[in-house]
C-alpha cells in the first residue's frame, strides 16, 4: 500500500512538472526565434534574456489562483477519505503531490530575504514532516494556508499599488467600457449583462475577474517577490481585480 501511495504521488509531481514545462516551452516560442524551444531544452544555450523572458512569464496572480483551487479539492478529498470513505485518499495523493511541486516553485519565486523566516520554514517542515508522516491531511491544510496567505500578500499588494483613494475599492459601483453593437458604451459594473464583453485600455485598473477573447496587453500586477512587474496577456489568459492596464487594449468576458 505504501509504494502505491508513493507512485501516486509521484505521478502527480510529474503531471505538475509537464504543466511547468509546457508553460515555460509557450513563454520561450512567444518571444519569437531567438528563444526557441531547441536552445530551452539546451540549458547552456539559454541566454540572460530568454532566462529572464521565463521568468517574467510566470503569472503570480494567475498561478497562485490556480494553485488554491487545486488546494481546496485535495483538502476536500484527503478529509473525506480520513473521515468518511478511506478510498477517496488515493485519489487525493495525485493532488498532493501535485500540491507539493508547487510549493516549492512558489518558494522559488518568493521574495528571497523571506524564503528563510520562521513562517517559511514552519511551512517547509510541516509539508515535508506531514508526508514523511503518511498524513496526506496535514500537508493539505498547511499549503492550503500557504497558497491562501500568498494570495492575500498578492491582492493587497495590487491595491495598495494600482488603486487609488479617488476610485475606492467598491467595485460595484465602479464603471466599465462595454462593447455593444460594435460601439464602447460605459455602464455601472452593477448593470452588466451576460455575455457583455468589457473592454481595458492602456492605464485602466481591471475591476472584474474574466478571460480575454481579443487583444494583448502588459499588466502591472504586485509579485511574490513583493515588487511590481508586468506580465504578457493575450487570448485565453485570465486577468484579475486590483491589477492594471499598462501597455495595450483587452477584450474580457467576465467570469
Amino acid at each position: 500500500m505504501l509504494h502505491i501511495g508513493a507512485l501516486l504521488l509521484v505521478s502527480g509531481i510529474a503531471g505538475a512538472i509537464y504543466r511547468d514545462r509546457a508553460q515555460k516551452k509557450q513563454a520561450c516560442l512567444e518571444k519569437g526565434p531567438e528563444y526557441s524551444v531547441e536552445n530551452f531544452e539546451d540549458k547552456a544555450l539559454m541566454t540572460i534574456d530568454s532566462v529572464k523572458a521565463v521568468d517574467a512569464s510566470f503569472d503570480d496572480v494567475a498561478e497562485l489562483k490556480h494553485y488554491q483551487k487545486v488546494s481546496f479539492y485535495t483538502l476536500a478529498l484527503t478529509s473525506a477519505g480520513s473521515l468518511f470513505y478511506w478510498p477517496a485518499t488515493f485519489f487525493s495523493l495525485p493532488l498532493v503531490g501535485y500540491n507539493a511541486y508547487h510549493f516549492t516553485k512558489m518558494l522559488r519565486h518568493s521574495d528571497r530575504r523571506k524564503q528563510r523566516s520562521a513562517m517559511v520554514v514552519f511551512e517547509i517542515i510541516g509539508v515535508a514532516g506531514s508526508l514523511m508522516a503518511s498524513k496526506p491531511v496535514a500537508a493539505s491544510v498547511v499549503m492550503l494556508f500557504s497558497f491562501f496567505s500568498r494570495n492575500i500578500l498578492l491582492q493587497a499588494g495590487n491595491i495598495a499599488n494600482n488603486i487609488d483613494s479617488v476610485q475606492g475599492l467598491d467595485l460595484k459601483r465602479s464603471s466599465l467600457w462595454v462593447l455593444r453593437d460594435s460601439v464602447e458604451v460605459e455602464v455601472i459594473r452593477s448593470q452588466l449583462q451576460e455575455k457583455d464583453i468589457v473592454v481595458f485600455h492602456s492605464g485602466d485598473a481591471v475591476s472584474l475577474e474574466g478571460k480575454v477573447v481579443d487583444g494583448s496587453c502588459e499588466v502591472n500586477q504586485f509579485s511574490l517577490k513583493r515588487e511590481m512587474k508586468c506580465v504578457q496577456k493575450t487570448v485565453g489568459d485570465k486577468v484579475f481585480p486590483f491589477t492594471r492596464i499598462s501597455q495595450g487594449t483587452i477584450y474580457v468576458l467576465p467570469g
